[in-house]
């Protein structure tokens, strides 16, 4: 089976950090595709809340902790074996809009 998780990791990711995000990552867990990673998720953020943040690098770290945590043993494999780190999974993203409709760039 291939998992195509990453993309809920990714989309938190590159959404700036406002007093919105909190809703909006509770909001993302309502429409994962996987009825037992909703649940999982959702019981998980209820005994560990989401921390208060003041900035997109505080969102951010926060991520990644949490992806390491939670994201899968195909993610830490993928990080130990390319090197990945914070600063370079936020580097795929950077300047770039999120969109796939070129009129939108």
């Amino acid at each position: 089976m291939k998992y195509t998780g990453g993309l809920f990791w990714d989309v938190l990711l590159i959404a700036d950090y406002d007093e919105n995000w909190e809703d909006f990552f509770y909001s993302l867990i309502k429409v994962l595709p996987c009825k037992a990673c909703r649940e999982k998720t959702k019981l998980h953020h209820e005994n560990y809340p989401i921390p208060k943040m003041k900035n997109n690098q505080e969102k951010n770290e926060y991520l990644w902790i949490l992806r390491m945590q939670r994201g899968g043993q195909p993610w830490r494999e993928k990080v130990n074996e390319n090197g990945y780190t914070l600063e370079s999974w936020v580097a795929q993203y950077a300047d770039k809009p999120f969109t796939n409709n070129e009129t939108d760039q």
